[in-house]
């Protein structure tokens, strides 16, 4: 009740008609009303200081979640919109440290901003729809495309060691200006691994042994909806109401599945599976090598090689080569983190040795 009640209140007091936030609001202790809205890390107390933005998306999505309250989920949704159309917003997608700094374009961007922003949209696009749900999870995309680039990721033993560069904790005060800052580094991992378990999703939705139960669910219980309908005319027409009502039920059921239900049952099913996984399997480090002899896996569990027959076929997915094992296991290469040259001798060496699998 504590989380809900400072939501409802920060949802109250902090958000502007446009639903940019303020980053200070300092409250009367005796009345508990606002007495002063500012600033502390931004530019100035009005403006649009881009890492409280990230923080207030992130922080309604996460109460969405927790909660299942739709208040939350359309408060973060009408934060997203003014994030995402703001005009001072790069075509990068990796915010400046404030959308109100008169000197932009000649003032630093954040990483850290960029983010979070990209882990909140990635998992608000979960909990939507259609055209928007695209939308969140396409500037996250491009967001997670250009940290992971040389201009803000960091080669190997330098950065003090830190994932990304070029974040900003307080320009206003110069401390921590254009410097790496744990909290980037967090959260740009965390939306890594929002991505990759979303796209394995994808993956696994799109192949043709689910493409074909769905469609069987979907032709089975048309005709169900039909056989329900008719027998529900029937017991009311009858007077057997209890019946009819069960007829009824079990109609709607159908006609659920026919429009949504199948592609739902098989989420809820892939997120149970994922969640009961043993955490050693979806975490922690791995490095491939491809070669004409099959995959070689090193990580910090153990080393092996899985020779060419252990796996089934390979595919295109977005930006993504996937690997299907016979177990319907995954191994997902990035094509971003690969030259132009690799990309090519990867695909021939896999349609060399296995099928490729058109989603």
């Amino acid at each position: 009740s504590i989380a809900r009640s400072h939501a409802d209140i920060t949802m109250k007091n902090h958000f502007r008609p446009d639903y940019s936030c303020y980053h200070v609001v300092s409250y009367d202790t005796i009345t508990g009303k606002p007495d002063h809205k500012g600033t502390y890390q931004g530019y100035a107390d009005d403006s649009d200081w881009s890492r409280g933005q990230g923080w207030a998306l992130y922080g309604y999505v996460m109460m969405y979640r927790e909660t299942k309250e739709k208040k939350y989920l359309e408060h973060a949704i009408q934060v997203a919109k003014f994030i995402i159309n703001h005009p001072q917003l790069p075509e990068d997608k990796i915010p400046y440290w404030d959308f109100d700094d008169p000197d932009i374009p000649d003032t630093p961007r954040d990483a850290s901003a960029g983010a979070v922003i990209a882990s909140a949209l990635i998992e608000l696009s979960q909990y939507t729809k259609g055209r928007f749900s695209k939308e969140c999870l396409s500037v996250a995309e491009t967001q997670l495309r250009n940290l992971s680039s040389s201009k803000y990721l960091a080669e190997p033993g330098t950065n003090c060691d830190f994932i990304l560069k070029h974040s900003v904790g307080n320009k206003p005060k110069k401390k921590e200006v254009d410097v790496p800052l744990t909290y980037a580094d967090y959260y740009y991992v965390e939306a890594l691994l929002r991505y990759k378990k979303d796209i394995l999703k994808e993956i696994v939705l799109a192949s043709d042994k689910n493409v074909k139960k769905r469609k069987f669910a979907t032709g089975l219980s048309s005709v169900m909806a039909v056989i329900m309908l008719i027998y529900t005319i029937l017991c009311f027409m009858n007077s057997r109401i209890g019946y009819g009502i069960i007829g009824l039920l079990f109609s709607v059921f159908f006609i659920w599945i026919i429009i949504n239900g199948a592609n739902t049952f098989q989420k809820k099913v892939i997120n149970i599976v994922h969640s009961k996984m043993d955490n050693k399997l979806t975490s922690g480090k791995r490095e491939y090598c491809f070669d004409t002899d099959g995959v070689a896996v090193s990580s910090d569990i153990g080393n092996g090689t899985n020779h060419w027959n252990a796996f089934k076929c390979w595919g295109i997915f977005r930006n993504y080569i996937y690997i299907r094992t016979i177990k319907n296991e995954m191994v997902l290469v990035n094509q971003n983190d690969l030259s132009e040259n690799d990309v090519k001798e990867l695909k021939s060496l896999l349609s060399q040795n296995l099928k490729e699998e058109t989603l």
